[in-house]
């Protein structure tokens, strides 16, 4: 009697699952949102763009690229940490064989993650491109920037009231552009983002900027740069292109 009642249990079991009873969806706890620019070239891969953690846990960004015409891993590096907010960097690599197609992504990680292989499966960026196309060039100018005068010396943080980026600092009396909005750290302070020639929307305090709206929330900026060369792709499976799985 109780093996026939095993095998019922089972048997509902195997039909519930072939048509999707008792299954929930799996939450989003990560994503890269977007790819606002990228560079793209035989000896280097950039971007920058904008990433969220949906259950407020802080995650790494990471940068990946690997040569499909060779089979070669060309390198992967951590840019960026937090919550949510800008993401960017760059990664530099030995000149790779003219007209080579490379595989590259952007990719969020636990904190714990110390290698490509630790990705978490959310949702991420990635491009397959030809490494000689002289198309794929760095950031722009961000539409809707704003030249403004700073008129503090100040560090750039990765995220209102974050941290430092490296020793980047900006002085008082020269010119950025800024995005117009602010965004409010959790003391309430007003925060900018500022347009810096490289990738990544690095913020500084709004009291910094004379005449910052501190009417308009901050929005991401877009870029007419190459970040379009780069797609989202859905969380779950394998990556489009797993290292030594490559094909253009």
């Amino acid at each position: 009697m109780k093996l026939k009642l095993l095998a019922l249990v089972i048997a509902l079991a195997l039909i519930a699952s072939s048509i999707g009873l008792g299954t929930v969806p799996i939450p989003v706890h990560a994503k890269i949102d977007n790819v606002e620019a990228a560079v793209i070239s035989c000896t280097e891969f950039g971007a920058a763009g904008y990433f969220s953690s949906g259950d407020g846990t802080p995650r790494k960004v990471g940068i990946y690229a690997y040569n499909i015409t060779t089979g070669q891993e060309l390198g992967f590096r951590f840019i960026n940490q937090g919550v949510s907010g800008s993401y960017g960097g760059t990664m530099s690599f030995a000149e790779q064989p003219a007209n080579s197609w490379l595989y590259v992504d952007i990719s969020t990680y636990p904190l714990s993650a110390t290698s490509f292989a630790d990705w978490d499966f959310e949702q991420y960026a990635y491009g397959i491109v030809n490494c000689s196309d002289s198309g794929f060039t760095g950031p722009s100018v961000p539409s809707g920037a704003e030249l403004k005068t700073i008129t503090c010396d100040v560090a750039v943080f990765d995220e209102p009231g974050g941290q430092p980026v490296g020793d980047n600092r900006i002085k008082a009396g020269q010119t950025w552009y800024v995005i117009p909005g602010v965004k409010a750290d959790s003391t309430g302070q007003n925060w900018v983002q500022v347009f810096v020639s490289g990738f990544g929307l690095p913020w500084i305090p709004a009291r910094c900027v004379p005449g910052a709206d501190t009417t308009k929330a901050a929005k991401p900026a877009s870029s007419a740069s190459t970040g379009s060369v780069l797609t989202t792709a859905s969380a779950g499976g394998l990556k489009r292109c797993p290292s030594g799985r490559c094909t253009p």
